[in-house]
């Protein structure tokens, strides 16, 4: 568990100046934006920015964190993601062969099946008895 704990320390102390624009944001412009923040030539947009990929990394370690605390919790771990998504196209095309080769197969088996049937009957190759 300790390398998992350091592995998301890394990750929150890597945030760090994300978290600060989003808190200098909310302390400054959205909670307290009164007469004085007005009036001011700053521009705290533009010193503390928040893009969209910024939040959305907040957001995809918080569920990690919340995530891992569950799983510890319950015992149970889920994953959020498979680890082959990349290659979903590849997997399609090989599940769509994979089935072409079972009907062929299954083919190549009820033909054989006929011919044993017709051996073991005495039939000829024409499908009538003898």
């Amino acid at each position: 568990m300790h390398q998992h704990d350091r592995l998301y320390q890394k990750r929150f102390c890597a945030l760090r100046k994300k978290r600060e624009n989003i808190r200098m944001q909310r302390n400054k412009l959205y909670a307290h934006n009164d007469e004085q923040r007005i009036l001011s030539n700053e521009n705290l947009t533009d010193r503390h920015p928040i893009l969209y990929p910024d939040v959305q990394e907040m957001i995809d370690f918080a569920l990690d964190c919340t995530g891992l605390i569950l799983g510890v919790l319950t015992d149970v771990n889920h994953a959020t993601q498979y680890s082959n998504i990349d290659d979903w196209e590849g997997t399609l095309m090989l599940t769509r062969l994979g089935l072409k080769y079972q009907e062929y197969d299954i083919q190549q088996r009820e033909k054989a099946f006929e011919a044993e049937m017709q051996r073991r009957l005495g039939g000829n190759d024409n499908g009538e008895l003898q």
